[in-house]
């Protein structure tokens, strides 16, 4: 795990550098979330798809995806869900092809919609993905104005996620705030805005998903916290993680909740 975490570099666009923060819940929006949207890629799932922002219905995707939706008005401050609903279709379809889903800053550049920041949310349907009964996806997220960093902290502190699809999707909250809500993925995120000097606690919350992958390598979801060093397109640990949490494949499907305290500085 050490090691592994130890020469552990993320080689993709570091989008997360100068993303805008999560925070601590305020009654006013920040108003860059008027360029938050829906974003969808790929092709036709083999089950129609109808996507949610807090209960409210943007997009039903029975044949073609819409690639962008408006859903600033749908947003609120603190958390916020961005729900999936699957249905079976009335005729099988004999092929499928993976669709992404996300919310994601997007700016209207030279007459094209263009992602300017990483996703806060995203989740993906595998190509192959079936059901004869319906079911519904929910990844959370959170949106406030910027917190005030403690100015005390020396370091910067990433949290690293890296690891095939499990059986749960996994809320990490640290120190009361939801930052980051996936089930797979390889990304970083600059947890530094939500940490104090000293004592901090993160929760990982487990809850069962719809959506499972069928194949992947025999490895186990990996979450940690630690201090990085932030590079233009890449982020790389440089000491060992104050926090991390494993998730196996083959663990089961009821929920959990792993807290633990940790110390930054």
């Amino acid at each position: 795990m050490r090691g592994f975490l130890a020469a552990f570099v993320f080689a993709f666009l570091a989008f997360s550098l100068g993303m805008p923060a999560f925070g601590e819940e305020g009654s006013v929006l920040p108003e860059w979330t008027r360029d938050l949207k829906l974003v969808m890629s790929g092709g036709q799932a083999r089950v129609n798809v109808e996507v949610l922002v807090n209960g409210e219905p943007v997009a039903l995707v029975e044949e073609e995806v819409p690639p962008v939706s408006e859903i600033a008005d749908l947003l609120q401050p603190g958390i916020n869900e961005l729900t999936l609903r699957f249905t079976p279709p009335e005729e099988p379809r004999e092929a499928g092809t993976r669709m992404r889903v996300s919310v994601a800053l997007v700016k209207l550049l030279a007459s094209r919609h263009s992602q300017v920041q990483e996703s806060l949310v995203e989740t993906s349907i595998p190509a192959g993905f079936q059901i004869e009964q319906p079911c519904e996806e929910v990844r959370r997220f959170w949106i406030g104005p910027d917190p005030d960093s403690d100015s005390r902290l020396k370091k910067r502190f990433w949290l690293l996620v890296e690891g095939p699809p499990v059986h749960h999707t996994v809320a990490v909250v640290i120190n009361g705030v939801t930052v980051v809500d996936a089930s797979s993925g390889t990304r970083a995120v600059e947890v530094t805005r939500h940490l104090r000097k000293g004592r901090n606690t993160v929760i990982f919350e487990g809850r069962p998903t719809c959506v499972e992958e069928k194949s992947g390598p025999d490895v186990p979801l990996i979450f940690a916290i630690g201090p990085s060093e932030p590079d233009v397109k890449t982020v790389k640990t440089i000491e060992n993680p104050v926090a991390s949490f494993e998730l196996d494949r083959r663990r089961g499907t009821e929920p959990f909740s792993k807290k633990i305290i940790f110390r930054a500085w």
